[in-house]
């Protein structure tokens, strides 16, 4: 029972439409139909002059244009003319459709008869709807015009002619129902390769973790449904088109539909011939633009590698100065295409457009105080990636110096963003600014007391340095006296790190062997501060250096 319910829907479905080819054909056969009011067509007639300045009101038969009456004629207006011209050929009966179109020549015009009737009158001011052959005259244009339509509306009111209607609609529908099974099967078909082609190199397109190639096959199975159901629907217009035109008391109706449809494909023509100009003038910019664009990445690229240089460019700024000449050559392509663009002076585009352009406008005022403050931070060349730093209570490694913000990355994993305005508006120290080549530096200092010697304090710190991985050897620590305090003495030595060393852990291991070293030699630290000179000294024998404070003797 469901298989002959889908059967009988299948074909109800082809009969509801087949008849696309034949409606095609006639579609092309009327392309000399208008609407009532339509202007699509440029009229022809005698007075050019008068035409262009005067109202025109089309003269519409059956659903066929006739003439433009431009003109009053004898105190009524071209409207009122049109309508009563149109109730005067419309009330003829069959047998007069047949008779012959004359025109006589009266003073300002030209009267039009049907045989011995008189059906409208012709001024000088009005313009035929079709095009005059040679030899013709307007008035010639416009009686061969209404010939044709009176023969076509005889025609259709012929005996048997109802019968043959019916005959053609049957046809059209059988095949419409053929298009459309066609329709169905080309679809499935289509479905069916694009299910087997993904499922095959499925595992070769992959984009991370999303499979990229059954996203773009849904893409494509989508749009494929999509033209089949267009199409379908554009077929069954076209078979009720050639369904209404193929019956008289339908006729006008059909015709009504036939030159819309007329007139929306004329205007889809226009505006692609149109817009073809524009679209390649685009594409042209757009390729220009392109090529800029590589040339510019390729040309700084060699900068920041060293192997180019440019007068005002340093390596450090080159990434920067790249994304900026980007930017401007995109925008500058932007604003010479967008003229180009179909529909760029619409209504429409110029909202949008407006629309875009205020929230912008309203969005960008901290983004933009951001960008300015990166590109502060990128041409006075403070900061890059790798540096290490310190900004307020963070210090750490700059991982990424970004349009809006510096990332820092520290010793136990943990990754800040700092706003480029608050970098800008803070103090920033950079351990590795002065000597990138010889690593980031690390200082780190002791008090000792007088009765120590110098030289040899500066020989334990040396040895305290050597010790410790990570510190590198070349250029060779060193170590300062920054003050004669009133107990002690304060030492300082600075050391350069290995790349990739992790300041935390090397600044650790330094103290480590800086207490190993001092306890090795018997020499007493000084911190923290103290009032008086102990009796003994304070300092921890290496045989001690495993025993807790306060563990027996001998333990």
């Amino acid at each position: 029972m469901r298989a002959a319910v889908r059967s009988s829907a299948r074909v109800a479905w082809a009969v509801a439409g087949a008849v696309a080819l034949s409606s095609a054909a006639i579609a092309v056969n009327a392309a000399t139909v208008a609407l009532p009011g339509t202007t699509s067509v440029s009229p022809l007639g005698t007075a050019d002059s008068v035409a262009a300045s005067s109202p025109r009101v089309p003269l519409v038969v059956y659903g066929d244009t006739i003439a433009w009456f431009q003109v009053s004629s004898a105190g009524v207006a071209p409207a009122r003319r049109a309508s009563l011209a149109r109730e005067r050929l419309q009330e003829l009966r069959t047998g007069q459709l047949q008779l012959p179109i004359r025109a006589e020549a009266l003073e300002g015009g030209h009267m039009v008869l049907v045989g011995d009737m008189y059906a409208f009158m012709f001024k000088d001011g009005d313009a035929s709807y079709a095009q005059p052959a040679p030899g013709e005259t307007a008035v010639d244009a416009v009686r061969r015009r209404l010939h044709e339509v009176l023969a076509t509306r005889a025609r259709q009111l012929a005996p048997g002619q109802r019968l043959l209607a019916v005959v053609w609609t049957l046809l059209g529908t059988l095949v419409l129902a053929v298009l459309l099974r066609l329709l169905t099967w080309a679809r499935r078909l289509a479905q069916e390769w694009i299910d087997r082609e993904s499922r095959k190199r499925r595992a070769n397109v992959r984009l991370g973790d999303l499979e990229f190639l059954s996203q773009f096959a849904m893409l494509v199975s989508w749009l494929a449904r999509a033209a089949a159901q267009i199409g379908a629907a554009v077929l069954i217009v076209l078979w009720a088109v050639f369904v209404l035109n193929r019956f008289p008391e339908t006729a006008p109706m059909g015709n009504v539909a036939r030159a819309t449809l007329l007139d929306v494909l004329h205007t889809f023509q226009q505006g692609l011939i149109g817009a073809v100009p524009g679209i390649i003038g685009v594409a042209v910019i757009v390729f220009v633009a392109r090529f800029a664009s590589r040339l510019s990445t390729d040309v700084f690229a060699g900068i920041q590698r060293g192997t180019l240089r440019l007068p005002g460019i340093h390596p450090e700024t080159a990434g920067a100065t790249q994304r900026l000449v980007t930017v401007v050559i995109w925008l500058f392509a932007v604003v010479v295409a967008y003229p180009m663009l179909p529909g760029s002076d619409s209504e429409a585009f110029k909202g949008v457009s407006v629309f875009l352009g205020l929230m912008i406008t309203l969005g960008s005022s901290g983004v933009m105080g951001h960008m300015m403050s990166g590109l502060v931070l990128v041409y006075s060349r403070s900061l890059k990636a790798g540096d290490i730093v310190r900004v307020n209570e963070i210090e750490g490694m700059v991982t990424e110096v970004g349009v809006l913000s510096v990332k820092v990355t520290n010793s136990r994993k943990e990754e800040f963003t700092i706003p480029n305005t608050v970098i800008v508006g803070t103090t920033v120290k950079n351990y590795s600014r002065l000597d990138r080549d010889g690593g980031p530096a690390l200082t780190t200092g002791v008090t000792i007391g007088y009765d120590a010697p110098w030289r040899v304090v500066y020989e334990m710190l040396l040895t305290a340095a050597e010790r410790t991985a990570g510190v590198r050897k070349e250029p060779a620590p060193v170590v300062f006296q920054p003050e004669l305090s009133d107990f002690y003495v304060v030492y300082q030595i600075t050391v350069r790190l290995e790349p990739g060393a992790d300041r935390l852990r090397v600044l650790s291991d330094l103290h480590q062997n800086i207490q190993d070293t001092f306890n090795e030699r018997g020499v007493q630290i000084m911190s923290p501060h103290f009032e008086g000179q102990p009796e003994d000294r304070i300092w921890v024998p290496k045989a001690k250096w495993t025993a807790a404070p306060n563990d027996p003797p001998g333990s």
